[in-house]
């Protein structure tokens, strides 16, 4: 392949992209499933994933690309600090998890993205696209928008002008500034089928020290989990969160 380098801050992010579409689910894909996933030309999709093998990070060829070593020791690089939450939360999660039978995440912000550090599964496990270690856009799902009303104005601004949304989503809808700004003020997300059809998503901030330092979700199918059950399940995720933040704050570890 060519050594080609994309310049600029766009590029830069094309290119994250392309490496955050390799997952547990999908280790290797082709230039032309990255073209196509991405919606790019297979010419630009090529650039990118010339940088990538360029920097070590993926290797392969025309028959398709993985991602290197060199990428898992990033992840163990980034694994303390996420583990000094999820140390402390695991316990609560599974309490919260036994209690109501569903799938119960913590995740964090990395970056334009909500990473999921823990995942539990219920007795009757959803189909989800949420997995550990694999990165979401911050404007998809009720984890996500947490993390996005926790932002300053202008960063969250800044975000969604960068990833595409236009003035009419700005002003109307689950990412204006006022439904942001009700998540911040109401302590809770949740969302309708917005990542994967069929479920229910709920999510609330985990804070130390008054600081967002992760959000503790759940998800459920829609069909076993009505209006009644939606508000037990998110006084229990509630409940939890703060739990997690009281152990959090009295624990000697630092975030």
């Amino acid at each position: 392949m060519d050594t080609i380098a994309p310049q600029g801050n766009e590029a830069g992010r094309k290119t994250l992209s392309v490496l955050l579409c390799f997952s547990p689910e999908r280790p290797i894909w082709t230039v032309a499933q990255i073209a196509d996933e991405l919606q790019v030309s297979t010419a630009t999709a090529y650039r990118h994933m010339s940088l990538l093998k360029q920097m070590g990070l993926v290797a392969g060829g025309r028959r398709g690309y993985r991602l290197t070593s060199k990428v898992e020791m990033l992840g163990e690089a980034a694994r303390p600090r996420h583990d000094v939450i999820s140390d402390i939360a695991l316990p609560v999660m599974a309490r919260l998890r036994d209690a109501v039978d569903e799938t119960v995440l913590l995740a964090v912000r990395s970056g334009d993205h909500v990473l999921a550090v823990r995942r539990l599964e219920s007795r009757s496990p959803v189909a989800m696209r949420f997995h550990e270690g694999r990165p979401m856009p911050l404007h998809r799902g009720a984890m996500g928008r947490v993390l996005l009303a926790d932002m300053p104005a202008r960063e969250r601004a800044a975000y969604l002008e960068r990833t595409g949304h236009d003035l009419m989503a700005l002003r109307h809808g689950p990412l204006s500034t006022a439904a942001l700004d009700a998540v911040a003020l109401a302590g809770f997300a949740e969302s309708f089928e917005e990542i994967d059809p069929g479920v229910w998503g709920v999510a609330a901030p985990v804070r130390r020290f008054g600081r967002v330092c992760g959000v503790l979700g759940l998800a459920a199918p829609l069909n076993r989990t009505d209006a009644v059950r939606r508000r037990h399940v998110l006084r229990l995720l509630i409940s939890a969160a703060r739990e997690i933040e009281r152990q959090s704050t009295a624990s000697r570890f630092t975030a």
